[in-house]
């Protein structure tokens, strides 16, 4: 493609409504917008200038005031191949105040070298920390501050191993920044149990062997006291548990003993 005046930025309204070639018989739409998507990244190299395009939020990422990446409709591969990727977003709360919420998502070129200074209160104690703008909340927690039990599993935002709590809600510590949580307080899986004593959660899916090779368990856990939280003073079934994990990933086990132990544990946590 030659232009005699190339554009300052390309904005395309949007990529998920164009039409790519069929890969076949077995070819699905979700393929498709990964194609597209793949087309206009293409695009944006040969031009070397910025291309922008919009994207909706599924269902369950309409109603979460910061939106992580496995919310974009369609197909989360898009959020793969886009370098920078922003949320915008507003509540009931910011309709009444005339504000939003702006997110960065993701940055694959976030700036070397920079560094911020960071607070936050984890599992109960007020800690400190200077990292770069691109820090995620998972490194910060693994490395700088050894809670290795909030586990990286695909780096992506889909598999849920890195589930923690913010604020008092279930969400994945690799779609965050830590410098966007200074001021938060933070519950690891470390962070549970009372000494010896565990978790009503954590007890349940030990009396259920929840688990297998344990990997994803954390995070399972973590997700799981979220929903309990959210559904407080209600009757869990099996059919709701299920949904609201749908974004955590167990290779192992067929989550049958999951839900049991979720939902005896909802039995305890409401009492």
């Amino acid at each position: 493609m030659d232009l005699e005046h190339k554009p300052d930025l390309v904005i395309i309204d949007y990529v998920d409504y164009l039409k790519a070639p069929s890969r076949g018989k077995y070819s699905e739409r979700k393929d498709e917008i990964d194609d597209s998507f793949i087309a206009a990244n293409g695009l944006a190299k040969h031009l070397t200038n910025p291309s922008l395009t919009p994207s909706q939020v599924n269902r369950m990422g309409a109603r979460d005031s910061i939106i992580e990446g496995d919310k974009a409709a369609g197909s989360y591969d898009k959020m793969m191949v886009a370098d920078i990727c922003i949320s915008l977003s507003r509540m009931k709360e910011d309709k009444v105040l005339g504000t939003g919420r702006f997110h960065i998502m993701k940055n694959r070129y976030g700036q070397d070298g920079m560094t911020y200074n960071i607070k936050m209160t984890v599992n109960g104690k007020e800690v400190k920390g200077e990292v770069e703008g691109r820090t995620l909340l998972v490194q910060f927690l693994r490395e700088d501050l050894g809670l290795t039990g909030t586990h990286v599993g695909c780096d992506t935002s889909q598999c849920g191993a890195c589930t923690v709590h913010v604020n008092g809600r279930a969400m994945k510590s690799c779609s965050l920044l830590a410098t966007h949580l200074d001021g938060s307080e933070i519950t690891t899986i470390e962070g549970l149990a009372e000494g010896e004593k565990l978790h009503p959660m954590q007890e349940a899916f030990r009396e259920y062997h929840a688990l297998q090779c344990g990997f994803c368990t954390p995070g399972m856990v973590m997700s799981a006291i979220g929903i309990v939280d959210r559904h407080k003073g209600e009757e869990l079934d099996e059919k709701t548990v299920r949904h609201e994990l749908e974004g955590n990933i167990c290779r192992c086990t067929g989550y049958h003993n999951i839900v049991k132990a979720v939902l005896a544990a909802s039995e305890v946590m409401n009492k």
